[in-house]
């Protein structure tokens, strides 16, 4: 090193050195502090001021720090400004500082309070569309001249006011930063925030965030982490539509739990447990669709087209045709109930899940269980609209045999209207006493059943007693459980007076009919007849549904040759379906009992 180089380098040495030291000083002044107020104004294109105290400081990086700082909304008639931070850190630029300037290279705020605000008119107080920002997305110059840098946020608090819908929300304990370095650059962000009592952790970045804020589309990636919601998008976004087209896979552990979090007053959510879509989606008009899903709910998987929507009065829309391996189908009991699990017989009922929602699945699904009974090979399709749910079964392998039919739910004031039309054919006839848990009488072997019932209530003993439809069940060959047809007969031929009871042994018969029409909650037999190899039975009168009492009149003979020439007995049925008591009736047809002939008079009287 020569002599003149070494001076040199003492000489720069000891400028840098001076320099250091004055950096307080100069950064201190009232220059540099308009100065960062102004780089700050011109990047956000808002006024901003700088009210509190200063300091600096060199380790671990030369910077600066501004008490109470103001980011003004000037359109906020209120006065409340846009941002205000409690603290405002910036990191300089060391060169410029040098020379008594100061440059921002990287800033934080400290407790910084947004006031994110949406008007009437729907423009948001927010937009990207002011400063150096502004002048970026409308000039290509202005853009290649664009440098940023990095926003961190320590401790901050985010209000949203949404004047159209005059709501509010707000974000608590927020993390995080945001980096953008040059308009050429992408853009990132990771923050961390509490709302509604949750913790969300959400990471997204942008490829090119300066033509996706000229209305051009960009890579987009987006990812929810939090206890009711986890959400990962990657795919496009056109900045003009805010359309998305990609991936997306969402998960809720809880329906009802993300119901409540998101604020949805809908209580459809609220009936179902986890709940999971993924797949190739499009996002557009407020409508997502997946053209082909992957849908989970609780442990059924399904595959299909799902389109999910938000209407503008916030009817949520749920559309699509999904096929499942295995799914649970909700019966109506714990529909209707709003807490199934444990409420008592005399609840009223909850309509309020068909409030908000309008549904249209075609559904299959190899196996269904839930309903009053299990089905394979299931076709059907579920339909929520204007206050009215309906299950459409096209075909099911169920019971044995064959069904189908429908089941639909009303809402009417302050109860709902039930009506259902059921067909099975080829049937097990032993599980329709099963389904509907009735104890004593059963019948064993195959048939068909019919079905139509309606019925308004607003609980299940109101809905009893006003059923109102008709129906009939047939087979042949089978056995009727509970009845000793034969034995009635016998009793009924002997015509006692005492009440008998035929409720034990087992009748097999050739054919059954057993017809009814129901009106206020009794049922009424008509055209009913029972046949087998011994007598045959023909039955009418009434069973009340809501008591299972019965005051039936019947009809009994004998088809053994040694009793062709007796006509039909009759006999009456009464006590309930779980104890009948049969009572024979008087008739011509029995002979009264041979009297014993008088004693002969004596020859002392």
């Amino acid at each position: 090193m020569t002599t003149r180089t070494g001076k040199l380098a003492i000489a720069m040495t000891i400028f840098v050195i001076i320099a250091i030291f004055a950096i307080p000083n100069l950064l201190s002044t009232t220059y540099v502090k308009q100065r960062i107020a102004d780089q700050l104004s011109q990047l956000s294109g808002r006024q901003v001021e700088l009210q509190g105290s200063s300091s600096i400081s060199l380790r671990p990086y030369l910077g600066v720090s501004y008490d109470n700082v103001i980011i003004s909304d000037e359109a906020d008639l209120s006065g409340k400004p846009l941002i205000l931070i409690d603290e405002f850190r910036a990191k300089l630029d060391l060169f410029a500082a040098l020379f008594g300037d100061a440059e921002l290279a990287e800033i934080e705020f400290i407790r910084p309070h947004f006031h994110l605000r949406i008007d009437e008119s729907g423009r948001r107080n927010w937009s990207a569309d002011k400063g150096r920002i502004g002048a970026a997305i409308n000039d290509t110059e202005a853009a290649n001249s664009l440098r940023l840098g990095t926003v961190r946020i320590e401790d901050g608090i985010l209000e949203l006011t949404d004047e159209q819908k005059l709501a509010t929300s707000e974000f608590t304990a927020i993390n995080g930063q945001f980096s953008w370095p040059d308009s050429n650059a992408a853009a990132n962000t990771q923050i961390s925030a509490v709302w509604r009592g949750e913790i969300i952790n959400l990471a997204a970045s942008v490829a090119n965030p300066l033509t996706w804020l000229q209305g051009g589309a960009s890579e987009v990636s987006v990812k929810i982490d939090s206890n009711p919601l986890k959400l990962a998008f990657d795919g496009f976004c056109d900045g003009a539509t805010h359309n998305f087209e990609g991936t997306l896979s969402m998960a809720t552990p809880s329906s009802k739990r993300f119901a409540d979090w998101v604020g949805w007053q809908l209580q459809a959510p609220k009936k179902l447990g986890s709940f999971s879509v993924s797949g190739e989606t499009v996002f557009q008009n407020n409508s997502l669709e997946f053209p082909d899903a992957l849908v989970a709910l609780e442990s059924h998987t399904g595959k299909g087209r799902l389109q999910l929507g938000l209407r503008d009065d916030q009817m949520l829309t749920i559309n699509g045709t999904l096929a499942f391996e295995t799914i649970a189908l909700p019966d109506i009991q714990s529909l209707l109930l709003a807490q199934a699990d444990g409420a008592e017989p005399g609840s009223k009922f909850e309509l309020s899940f068909l409030d908000g929602v309008a549904l249209d699945v075609r559904l299959s699904a190899d196996t269904a269980t839930g309903a009053p009974f299990a089905m394979t090979g299931l076709a059907a399709a579920i339909i929520v609209n204007d206050g009215r749910a309906s299950f459409d079964i096209g075909t099911a392998k169920a019971i044995g045999g064959s069904v189908s039919g429908s089941v639909s739910l009303q809402a009417q004031d302050n109860s709902v209207a039930i009506s259902a039309d059921i067909v099975g054919n080829n049937i097990e006839l032993d599980q329709l006493s099963e389904i509907y848990r009735e104890k004593g009488v059963a019948l064993q072997g195959r048939g068909d059943i019919t079905m139509k019932l309606k019925a308004v209530g607003d609980d299940i003993e109101g809905l009893m007693l006003r059923l109102n439809g008709e129906g009939r069940v047939s087979g042949n060959e089978g056995t009727l459980n509970g009845w000793d047809l034969p034995q009635l007969y016998e009793t009924t031929l002997a015509g006692s007076d005492s009440v008998a009871r035929v409720s034990s042994g087992v009748t097999e018969f050739n054919e059954i009919n057993l017809g009814y029409f129901i009106a206020n909650g009794t049922a009424f037999m008509r055209d009913s007849f029972i046949k087998t190899p011994d007598v045959d039975v023909s039955l009418k009168g009434r069973i009340d549904l809501v008591r299972s009492t019965l005051a039936l009149r019947g009809h009994i003979k004998s088809n053994k040759s040694d009793f062709q020439d007796q006509a039909d007995l009759p006999f009456f049925i009464g006590g309930t379906a779980l104890s009948p008591l049969f009572v024979p009736l008087p008739t011509s047809i029995r002979q009264p009992p041979t009297q014993p002939p008088p004693e002969k008079a004596t020859g002392d009287q």
